[in-house]
């Protein structure tokens, strides 16, 4: 069946809740070109090309006074392999040198869902036998207004395709909104705060996006996992004052409480890594709650759940390992024991700096495999029947769309092995691996009792698991600074940075209530 006989342009019925970004709708024509909000025209997507005007449309002369120049499609390649090569030790440096704070580690967390989402799009692009994918994925997501800082890998600080974003200071400046003229009325005064301010915003917009998507993650993910961290905290607690007091008559409850929140633990962790690669492909916070549509796909994709939940264990070895050999420092190196508390804490940032090393790349490995699993589970899920085409998010149906991906396929001749996976989804094999998926979570989290036995580093360690939440990995013992301190931190310079995100929007308002456009 082909991509138009799927999906009917006229069907009526309920439509799909429309996402705050302004996507076209789902029953128009992506090849048509539409006006933004700048006043230009969108490029025409390689589905077809630029419709002529209709009979009795105004010339551009006549509807605008001073009329852009038409927008030539630029040919975008993808950067070479030295350029990568280039630029991934500097992204590594900023990856490690950012999970040394609670801060930092939200950037991380941020720059990672973006960096998920461009992977599952090109997942999609790579399985796409639609002549629309192009010749190249750069040239692929550059069709798309939406899909167009995907061309290269997220950055730390710069707007992405920042040479494309400051080469037009000049044309953009004040008077947006009123064509050239408005450029020409401006005084020179609100051409240079425009030309500041738009230098600035090119220089972080990407810090801000990734804090801010760092915010909307831990928030969700913090949501479903505090309640089970907060129960194995106070089992802890409870569990070493019951031993030290010999309490024998209230033994039960300090273990009773562990398990409890080791048990909700595991149940959460089915669920929330394809919840994440949700959140973090559709680019809305709410998706992450829609819980029917995400535990479908884990259901449909037992075998690869239960594969992400082993690497999970095997990626968390190390980091217990890391974690546990700083209680024996002074033992393999004697002079430490002698050093300051100065000098002990600059041993130490040196020592968790280096352990980002293993962390950071981990911490994005495992988001990436999660997203290619959401990835090719919702595209099964959608080819299959089981999904209907009203359930994506905008963005990923027009990513559909565009690469003619969008259709019924007849059930494959499958290999054995793949019978063999199959067999994951009847009611015996989801029962098998659903119990050894859940083994695999209480490895992953015994690992963690046994790297707090070795080295106590604290209750906020208790509260965010490096792999599943937070990437921070720098615990300083509380004797030597507060732990809570970085928390604290983050929180007041979010809230701050929040508050003028909202005040440059509302001035920007003003202004533009001041001087509407003719």
């Amino acid at each position: 069946m082909s991509t138009a006989e799927s999906y009917d342009p006229k069907k009526e019925g309920a439509q799909p809740p429309r996402l705050p970004f302004g996507a076209p709708s789902r029953h128009t024509q992506l090849a048509t070109a539409e006006a933004s909000t700048d006043g230009h025209a969108e490029l025409p997507t390689a589905e077809a090309p630029l419709a002529a005007p209709g009979a009795g449309a105004l010339p551009a002369s006549e509807s605008f006074p001073l009329p852009s120049p038409p927008l030539i499609p630029q040919k975008h390649s993808a950067p070479s392999r030295l350029r990568r090569t280039g630029f991934a030790p500097v992204k590594l440096f900023w990856g490690m040198a950012f999970c040394q704070s609670v801060l930092g580690a939200l950037v991380v967390l941020g720059w990672t869902y973006r960096l998920m989402q461009r992977s599952v799009l090109k997942h999609w692009w790579k399985l796409s036998p639609s002549s629309a994918k192009a010749d190249s994925f750069a040239e692929f997501v550059a069709g798309d207004a939406e899909t167009r800082e995907h061309i290269h890998w997220p950055n730390w600080f710069l707007a992405q395709n920042f040479r494309d974003s400051t080469g037009s200071l000049p044309s953009h400046a004040a008077g947006r909104g009123r064509g050239a003229a408005g450029v020409a009325k401006s005084s020179p005064v609100d051409r240079l705060f425009g030309n500041v301010g738009r230098m600035l915003k090119a220089l972080f917009t990407s810090l801000w996006s990734n804090v801010r998507l760092g915010v909307q993650a831990i928030f969700n993910t913090w949501v479903l996992t505090l309640p089970a961290c907060v129960l194995m905290l106070f089992g802890w607690y409870d569990g070493w004052n019951n031993s030290f007091n010999k309490g024998y008559e209230q033994f039960q409850v300090g273990p009773g409480v562990s398990w409890l929140g080791i048990l909700l633990f595991i149940a959460v962790m089915l669920y929330l890594p394809m919840a994440q690669a949700h959140q973090a492909v559709t680019g809305n916070w709410r998706n992450f709650y829609q819980f029917r549509l995400v535990w479908t796909l884990v259901r449909r994709r037992r075998l690869a759940c239960f594969g992400l939940a082993t690497l999970y264990v095997l990626c968390s070895v190390p980091l217990m390992i890391l974690a546990s050999a700083v209680m024996f420092l002074p033992n393999i190196n004697p002079k430490l024991a002698d050093l300051t508390p100065a000098q002990t804490i600059q041993v130490l940032n040196g020592y968790y700096f280096w352990s980002a090393l293993f962390v950071f790349p981990a911490f994005v490995m495992l988001r990436l495999v999660a997203a290619r699993i959401y990835g090719s589970a919702l595209l099964k899920a959608v080819q299959g029947g089981a999904i209907s085409q009203d359930a994506l998010a905008e963005n990923e149906w027009r990513a559909l769309h565009r690469l003619g991906l969008l259709r019924i396929e007849p059930p494959r001749i499958r290999h054995p092995v793949w019978r063999i996976a199959a067999w994951a989804g009847t009611r015996a094999g989801r029962a098998t691996f659903g119990f050894l998926t859940g083994l695999a979570w209480f490895i992953f989290i015994l690992q963690f009792y046994v790297a707090q036995f070795l080295n106590y580093r604290g209750a906020p360690v208790w509260l965010n698991q490096t792999l599943v939440q937070l990437p921070w990995f720098h615990h300083i013992p509380a004797g030597l600074k507060n732990p809570w301190g970085d928390f604290i931190a983050a929180t007041v310079i979010v809230f701050i940075a929040w508050r003028l995100a909202k005040l440059v929007h509302w001035v920007k308002s003003s202004r533009q209530w001041q001087h509407p456009a003719p």
